[in-house]
């Protein structure tokens, strides 16, 4: 297994919640609930908040504006998320046994099991804007991969980074 590392004060340390593991499992559960709310829940994207506001401008300039209604909750209840984890990371306990994106990671998995066991009986948009919320907490905890620039929730940067990565390893030893 990779190990993450972390230099704090001159002293490496082993980071969990940046390891490839950890990364490529978030990479997987975000694709998931995209996959699952498109699929299942009236093709809104949970984590993917710009496929969503293109398919919102889509419907707003065809004037389909109750298909457009539809995005807008997934969208406010992602900024919503990603207000809640800023909160948490500055106002958990440091120094503890967990570290706040571990905490966000568990709230995001209890939060979605739950959301999980009512899905079906519950309206797409609650499902969606849940998820969403959820993904937005993934999103904004997990920032970085083996110390760079990662998202878990979206292709495209991680491509970037990617491409960043190689040209260094290639062109830049």
């Amino acid at each position: 297994m990779e190990k993450s590392l972390s230099s704090v004060k001159g002293k490496t340390e082993f980071v969990v919640h940046e390891s490839l593991p950890v990364g490529v499992l978030l990479a997987m559960a975000g694709g998931f609930l995209d996959a699952y709310t498109y699929l299942f829940h009236g093709e809104v994207f949970a984590s993917m908040q710009s496929g969503n506001v293109i398919l919102l401008g889509i419907n707003l300039s065809t004037g389909q504006f109750e298909q457009a209604f539809r995005y807008l909750p997934p969208i406010c209840m992602f900024l919503v998320g990603i207000v809640v984890t800023n909160y948490l990371q500055h106002h958990f306990p440091t120094g503890g046994w967990i570290v706040w994106q571990n905490a966000a990671l568990i709230f995001e998995a209890i939060g979605i099991l739950v959301l999980g066991f009512f899905a079906r009986s519950l309206p797409n948009v609650l499902v969606d804007s849940g998820l969403s919320f959820f993904a937005a907490i993934q999103y904004a905890a997990y920032r970085r991969l083996a110390g760079m620039p990662y998202a878990t929730t979206m292709t495209t940067g991680n491509l970037r980074s990617l491409a960043d990565y190689l040209y260094l390893r290639w062109f830049k030893q």
